[in-house]
């Protein structure tokens, strides 16, 4: 596997990981209506949303930044 595949794949998996507990804290820690009732289920939804970004913004990123890295800087 590439650099930038690996540098991909652990940018993508972290902020899906990183919006999922994010979600279920924010849900059981706030009383903000919208947040309070999300589902796990939910909370996987946003977090894919999340990752998904991110994923769109790495494969950009190779047209920006360096191309052995999903990062916008060179």
């Amino acid at each position: 596997m590439s650099i930038y595949l690996r540098d991909l794949a652990e940018r993508v998996i972290v902020t899906f990981v990183g919006a999922f507990v994010a979600t279920l804290i924010a849900g059981d820690w706030f009383t903000i209506a919208g947040v309070q009732d999300v589902s796990t289920l939910g909370a996987a939804g946003l977090a894919g949303a999340a990752a998904v970004l991110s994923l769109i913004k790495g494969v950009v990123a190779t047209a920006v930044g360096a191309k052995d890295s999903a990062s916008l800087v060179r």
